[in-house]
This record gives C-alpha cells, sequence and structure tokens, in this order.
C-alpha cells in the first residue's frame, strides 16, 4: 500500500475500530501525508487522520522526509521572500505505541 493516492480501497472493519495498522510505503520526494481517505464498497468515503510509527527525520514546515525545518530550503527561500507560512506537520504525526496492537478483551 503506497500513500501516493491518499485514497485506500478495498478495506473492511468487522469491528468499530479506534486503531487501523498498515504499513505503508513513503516516497521520499513527496509529502507526509496527516490525513487519508478510506473507501469501503457501499459505505461514504471515510476521511481519518495517519500517525506514523518509526518515523524518521521530517521537516515540520514542507512536510519531506529527509531534513528538519532548520534546514529546509523552503523554509529559506520563503523566509527571504517574506512569506512564511505556519508549520504544515508538527510531532503530533508520529504514534505514541508502537509495536502490534493486540487484540483481546
Amino acid at each position: 500500500m503506497t500513500l501516493e493516492d491518499n485514497l485506500i480501497s478495498s478495506f473492511s472493519l468487522d469491528k468499530e475500530a479506534r486503531i487501523l495498522k498498515a504499513r505503508v510505503e513513503i516516497k521520499g520526494d513527496k509529502r507526509i501525508k496527516d490525513t487519508l481517505k478510506l473507501a469501503a464498497s457501499n459505505q461514504p468515503i471515510l476521511e481519518v487522520g495517519v500517525r506514523y510509527e518509526r518515523l524518521g527525520v521530517f521537516c515540520t514546515y514542507c512536510s519531506h522526509l529527509g531534513h528538519e525545518s532548520r534546514n529546509c530550503q523552503m523554509l529559506i527561500e520563503d523566509a527571504a521572500q517574506d512569506n512564511l507560512k505556519e508549520d504544515m506537520l508538527g510531532e503530533w504525526i508520529k504514534a505514541d505505541q508502537v509495536g502490534k496492537q493486540l487484540l483481546g478483551k
């Protein structure tokens, strides 16, 4: 599954779920997504928030992997043009829990 399309289809949930875990591939030249749209057959499209486990270095300004905002070329260019924007992401994008979820009561 990739996050490129921002639309994931063919999923099913047997029970009401608070956490849906999926292994995803993140393309290094694309922005990190903070929401995804899920589409199930005969159901309305559902937009859900995304949190990442084991996310490496990323920029909160441009939402790309591989550098921090203090080294962001886009931030430097926007600052030079006096056109700074609010950070797109924050540390909140990282998941609090890491590992496998155990099912059961």
